[in-house]
């Protein structure tokens, strides 16, 4: 996402839903930038015992504006980490997917 001509990354906690992201944001920089340009990059890392994960997804933001659809989103139960009131829903719709996994090395 690009804030003032700025590259910016932002964490986010989200749901995949449909094969699209979805999040909760509030009135603000994120949800002012998607709604100006919509082009965005997506990205989650994980891992566990034996193997981690990365993986990007390109695609188009929008904000989630129907009533119906963020009742549904809601009953979902993502809660936000930050303690702010996140009341706005915004789908990422991919245009491209790409991602790796490896093993991860453990001492002896």
């Amino acid at each position: 996402m690009s804030v003032a001509e700025e590259i910016d990354i932002y964490p986010v906690n989200h749901l995949v839903v449909e094969r699209a992201i979805v999040f909760r944001t509030s009135p603000g920089t994120k949800l002012l930038e998607v709604t100006i340009h919509r082009s965005v990059a997506f990205e989650v890392d994980g891992f566990d015992r034996d193997e981690a994960f990365s993986v990007v997804v390109k695609g188009d933001a929008a904000e989630i504006e129907r009533s119906a659809e963020i009742e549904a989103l809601e009953r979902r139960g993502l809660q936000s980490w930050a303690p702010e009131v996140k009341d706005r829903w915004v789908r990422i719709t991919p245009r491209a997917v790409s991602g790796r996994v490896f093993s991860l090395v453990h001492a002896p």
